[in-house]
């Protein structure tokens, strides 16, 4: 089983959809997705999707955001939604996915991403509690449903403060494997 790891295309939106349907077993995914999308916290050059023979098997998505203290503020990159079709899960898809997308995304300048998400998932790729660098967010999320990780050592050393432009997350965080 080759699996490829490309850019998202316009031309793959429709079956990334369709894939977060049969995911997630709603509808009302498409819609969140498409709003998410036209929204300026997506960054389209970190989306990925996972392929075996044309075939879309595995998605994830990166928003924008920032960590703020008073006038300070910390730029960061956060997951907004990963999925994979169930019987290519537990192949190790995700973390072809997530190494991919981090790769790029050190290429392109950020050094940290956050996670809302599954404790017994992230933490395999390094990511943390939030609360270990003194992040915080006005969603209702315990420590260990709220990560983040460094991708340069040392970006989170003083990045304490507030989760801001996160408007997309409650909604979208609810989509990640």
């Amino acid at each position: 089983m080759q699996v490829q790891i490309k850019r998202e295309k316009t031309k793959y939106i429709e079956e990334v959809n369709l894939l977060f349907e049969m995911v997630f077993q709603q509808e009302a995914i498409s819609s969140l997705i498409k709003e998410f999308r036209a929204s300026n916290h997506f960054i389209p050059e970190l989306s990925r999707v996972a392929r075996i023979n044309e075939q879309i098997i595995g998605v994830i998505m990166y928003g924008k955001v920032e960590i703020v203290k008073g006038r300070k503020n910390v730029p960061s990159i956060m997951i907004a939604s990963m999925a994979i079709l169930p019987a290519y899960q537990n192949l190790g898809i995700g973390r072809e996915l997530i190494d991919n997308s981090f790769q790029k995304a050190r290429s392109m300048g950020y050094e940290s991403v956050l996670a809302v998400g599954q404790e017994e998932y992230f933490p395999r790729f390094g990511f943390t509690p939030a609360s270990d660098f003194d992040i915080t967010t006005n969603l209702d999320l315990s420590d260990e449903e709220f990560l983040a990780m460094e991708l340069k050592s040392g970006a989170l050393d003083n990045a304490s403060g507030k989760l801001k432009n996160q408007e997309f997350l409650p909604e979208l965080a609810m989509y990640s494997l």
